[in-house]
């Protein structure tokens, strides 16, 4: 566990994220948005960030998805 209280494999998912879409909101180069879009969605897409996400929606932590 981190010390926030989430494990770490959690807290290096996050970090990722962030770091990738920060890359895909500044980066110019068309290849490397759709490089970031493919990572950020494969992190998304893992089994341990959408047990917390679904923990959270659970609890109506979490807006509503947009359709």
């Amino acid at each position: 566990m981190g010390d926030d209280g989430l494990p770490i494999t959690l807290q290096i998912v996050l970090g990722s994220l962030v770091v990738h879409i920060e890359e895909m909101l500044d980066e110019a180069d068309p290849n490397a948005r759709n490089f970031d879009e493919r990572t950020i969605r494969s992190l998304i897409e893992g089994e341990e960030l959408q047990e917390w996400l679904d923990g959270l929606r659970k609890q109506a932590f979490l807006p509503v998805k947009r359709k």
